[in-house]
């Protein structure tokens, strides 16, 4: 039985499956660590690179013999004292039945555009939130730069919304190729992706859908904060409704040509676990989330626990199908792991470029841990 192999920041995991690479790139406020895995034998990964950041992650892993896979490479959670994130659903809102009857309505008008909905508040610091949000109230710019001119949240999205430099990277992700212009944010929650996949020069539609109406009401505001709502179409819908059956093909989805989800994961309990398991996600498993989408496109991001398994991930890919995973990091911690299917998964293979991040990465290291004893001393 393979050993379980430990970064400096946790756990790596129950051996490294053959061709894969775990490796740093470093970008402004954000690190990127990415991973890559297949169903066969093969595939690197990469990400790109942009200016330097005093924040670095952790070390490639070499890969070993065996064709196990493992989780995140980083233990530590994605708690309030970093940058808030998702310690329970990661920007999505999505629960009970059907809003309308078949599973679709349009998203709501908001009478005051200035007023916001019922249960939503704007917190300031004449106005501060309850104890419970304060934390991640402290972090309202990493989680929209523009939070000032007026951005509505929920009190639950305060607990999922992705980080707008996170998001950033993924929208680039997705769409710096230009193979990509039309994409659906499944569980678009108060649209911190859905912003920025419609940012981006390359996207031409965004379809935004959240069972919330309170959420997509928020969505649908703060988009227009950001000049972006003429990209975007809000849907009041059940994610499950969305998926064409062979009797019954979307029209409404005919053009789209990539799904992203942020689904529910079920609140924080997958930070006790070194590997997660990802059918004890809720309300929804993993699997019933990953068949609706690849109904809709071959092409999918999943934005998930950083502790997944990605042995897992890689047993929902056919023979010879690679899937690439990137933990997205700020100050040292991974937020989540996004994994990629179809043409998201593929990718440039620049080891010159890692190995001279992995050189920077280990200065950096070098440097933390002198500081350390200097201080100690």
């Amino acid at each position: 039985m393979p050993s379980t192999k430990r970064s400096r920041t946790g756990p790596v995991g129950a051996g490294e499956p053959v061709g894969k690479v775990r490796r740093i790139v470093k970008t402004p406020d954000v690190t990127v660590a990415t991973s890559s895995s297949s169903s066969s034998s093969s595939a690197a990964s990469s990400s790109s690179s942009s200016s330097a950041s005093p924040h670095v992650k952790t070390i490639t892993t070499k890969s070993s013999e065996s064709s196990s896979s493992s989780s995140s490479d980083s233990s530590s959670d994605s708690s309030s004292d970093s940058s808030s994130d998702s310690d329970s659903d990661s920007d999505s809102s999505s629960s009970g039945s059907s809003p309308s009857e078949h599973g679709v309505s349009e998203s709501p008008e908001v009478l005051d555009p200035n007023v916001p909905p019922p249960g939503v508040k704007v917190y300031s610091l004449t106005a501060p939130p309850p104890a419970e949000i304060n934390s991640y109230f402290q972090q309202r710019y990493r989680l929209f730069s523009r939070y000032d001119e007026g951005v509505w949240l929920t009190d639950r999205a305060w607990f999922e919304v992705t980080p707008e430099k996170v998001a950033q990277k993924i929208a680039h992700k997705i769409f710096d190729s230009g193979t990509i212009t039309r994409v659906v944010d499944a569980f678009c929650g108060v649209g911190g992706n859905t912003i920025q996949f419609a940012l981006h020069p390359n996207c031409e539609h965004v379809i935004a859908v959240d069972m919330d109406p309170t959420a997509i009401a928020c969505a649908k505001h703060n988009a227009s904060l950001y000049g972006v709502s003429h990209k975007i179409t809000f849907l009041v819908a059940d994610y499950f409704s969305l998926a064409p059956t062979p009797d019954s093909p979307s029209a409404l989805l005919s053009d789209v040509q990539a799904v992203f989800c942020s689904p529910p994961w079920g609140g924080p309990s997958y930070r006790s676990h070194d590997v997660f398991d990802l059918e004890l996600m809720t309300p929804y498993p993993f699997s019933a989330i990953y068949r609706v989408a690849r109904a809709i496109s071959p092409n999918v991001a999943f934005y998930l626990p950083r502790t997944s398994d990605l042995n897992q991930l890689a047993g929902y890919v056919g023979e010879g199908e690679s899937i690439q995973g990137i933990h997205y990091c700020i100050d040292l911690r991974s937020k989540a792991v996004c994994m990629f299917f179809g043409k998201l998964a593929e990718m440039k293979d620049d080891l010159e470029e890692a190995a001279a991040v992995e050189k920077q990465a280990e200065e950096v290291w070098a440097r933390v841990a002198a500081s350390a004893v200097a201080n100690k001393n």
